[in-house]
């Protein structure tokens, strides 16, 4: 069982203009995200799958420096983006895939890999998922490569499903194998959020990162903190 890794990232946002570009850690989000992801060693490739849009130049730049691939395609059918992303550079090995999305900063390969070496302990799956039970922020959704082509020939998929491409699986979830996961003992923390959508979630891991300076600071060491303050 082989998985390829897509990040998905755009600089427009209603509520946070630009938040993959803002900086944490010393480095902007995406770079961050990237380069924590990259430390997995189960993971053999990596995409930033963006859009068509010129502000997403900065975002290709970043990716291309960091020496991971760039798709770039359409803003609103993100399904397509990533069908099209995987069909560009992953190679026949892949079989199965891991999003991630680029307001996630402190994904990263400690926490993706056991995850991983779960899904290599099943026969098979649709989906494996992290949501709801881990903090919210470390999550990773594991599809099955074929996944995607089969929603896409779907003809009631809903224009909602193609941009958030895995809602058409959660919301028939009794038709397809998903996995819900449980988390180790030091992230069970479903109330903990590590999602950056506003300016008070950038003010809140500011805050939460005050004195730390290795951006591969754990996920653990995170939610510890996040308790204490809380």
């Amino acid at each position: 069982m082989n998985f390829g890794v897509i990040i998905a990232a755009r600089a427009a946002s209603q509520r946070l203009p630009g938040k993959a570009l803002l900086p944490l850690l010393g480095i902007e989000v995406l770079r961050l995200v990237i380069r924590r992801v990259k430390a997995s060693c189960l993971s053999s490739s990596f995409i930033l799958a963006t859009t068509e849009n010129t502000e997403d130049d900065a975002l290709e730049e970043i990716a291309s420096e960091e020496g991971i691939f760039v798709f770039r395609g359409s803003v609103d059918d993100v399904l397509g983006r990533f069908s099209a992303a995987a069909a560009t550079f992953f190679g026949p090995e892949i079989d199965y895939i891991v999003r991630i999305t680029a307001d996630c900063p402190f994904v990263g390969g400690e926490t993706l890999d056991p995850i991983l070496r779960q899904c290599r302990e099943l026969v098979s799956f649709d989906l494996t998922t992290t949501k709801p039970r881990y903090p919210h922020g470390i999550d990773y959704e594991i599809y099955a490569r074929r996944l995607l082509g089969e929603i896409d020939k779907k003809p009631e998929i809903t224009a909602e499903e193609r941009e958030h491409i895995l809602n058409y699986v959660y919301n028939r979830e009794a038709k397809f194998r998903v996995v819900r996961l449980t988390p180790p003992e030091n992230l069970r923390a479903p109330d903990v959020q590590f999602l950056l959508d506003t300016r008070d979630d950038y003010a809140t891991m500011r805050n939460l990162l005050r004195g730390i300076d290795d951006i591969y600071v754990s996920a653990e060491e995170l939610v510890k903190r996040s308790r204490n303050e809380n």
